[in-house]
């Protein structure tokens, strides 16, 4: 596989039918633990305190991971035991809950391909497209391409369905 390459995986897949299949496998458990951590740092109301929950917590107990995972709560919790030797989550046990921590969730969620990062999504323009082409019977056109060739221009306008394959041929070679 290639290291360092991603998808993006819709937090929508939990509620699908697939996803639901029980027990769960350590692969499955651990990509249940990246969908369901906190994605945005906030406070929200829990057991009657504002509590703030950071972004990249997992904020269930053994016991509700092992109810939604299908495993025992021992199972459940050498796993997790597992994933904090392996250095891939942090865990916090306070008397009041058990905060599971991903390590470097940053690095899971962040990554955006080179088109697109999170401080430079695409502007559209009016034909819905970002980067100056526009969409013609499924195909890509250039919009500076489409400029210099309309009739509108100055430079003189080719319609090259109108002309034979043979025609098209010379008046390539002509250009060269």
């Amino acid at each position: 596989m290639a290291k360092g390459t991603y998808i993006y995986l819709d937090r929508g897949i939990l509620d699908h039918w697939t996803y639901k299949d029980k027990p769960f496998n350590r692969s499955m458990a651990w990509i249940d633990l990246l969908l369901i951590a906190d994605h945005t740092t906030h406070t929200s109301m829990w057991r009657g305190k504002p509590t703030q929950f950071k972004r990249g917590d997992v904020n269930l107990s053994i016991t509700q991971l092992a109810e939604r995972w299908g495993w025992t709560r021992n199972k459940t919790r050498r796993f997790i035991l597992a994933l904090e030797s392996d250095g891939m989550v942090n865990t916090k046990r306070t008397p009041e809950r058990t905060v599971i921590s991903i390590v470097k969730y940053g690095d899971y969620q962040d990554k955006r391909t080179p088109k697109r990062t999170p401080n430079d999504t695409p502007k559209r323009t009016s034909d819905g497209t970002s980067d100056g082409t526009y969409l013609s019977n499924n195909k890509v056109i250039n919009k500076e391409y489409k400029e210099k060739a309309s009739p509108a221009s100055e430079e003189e306008f080719i319609d090259y369905d109108e002309m034979s394959w043979f025609d098209r041929l010379e008046d390539d070679r002509d250009k060269e």
